[in-house]
C-alpha cells in the first residue's frame, strides 16, 4: 500500500469519521510521542482518538509531501475547548 494512502485514511478517519481509526492501518507496536499525549500501543491511540474526535470541528490538509515511504502533511484543525484545561 502506497504510504500517502495510509496516511490519507487516518485524516479521512479525523474529517469524516469523528476520530474512528478502527479502519487505519496502525502498527500494534506504535509508538506516539506528542507535546499534549504520548501513547505505546495502537490501541491507545485509538481510544483516545475516538474520545478527541468528538471535539473535533474541522480538519483539513492543507499541503502533503512524500519521499518514498515517508509522508508529510500540512493541517488545519479546530476543536472544542475542553473544561478544565
Amino acid at each position: 500500500m502506497d504510504p500517502r494512502d495510509i496516511a490519507n485514511q487516518y485524516y479521512d478517519a479525523w474529517i469524516n469519521r469523528r476520530g474512528d481509526m478502527r479502519d487505519v492501518p496502525l502498527a500494534d507496536d506504535m509508538v506516539f510521542l506528542g507535546p499534549v499525549a504520548s501513547f505505546d500501543s495502537a490501541e491507545g491511540y485509538r481510544a483516545m482518538a475516538r474520545q478527541a474526535g468528538a471535539a473535533v470541528t474541522s480538519f483539513r490538509v492543507r499541503h502533503q509531501f512524500t519521499d518514498g515511504n515517508l509522508v508529510c502533511s500540512v493541517v488545519d484543525w479546530t476543536m472544542t475547548p475542553v473544561q478544565g484545561r
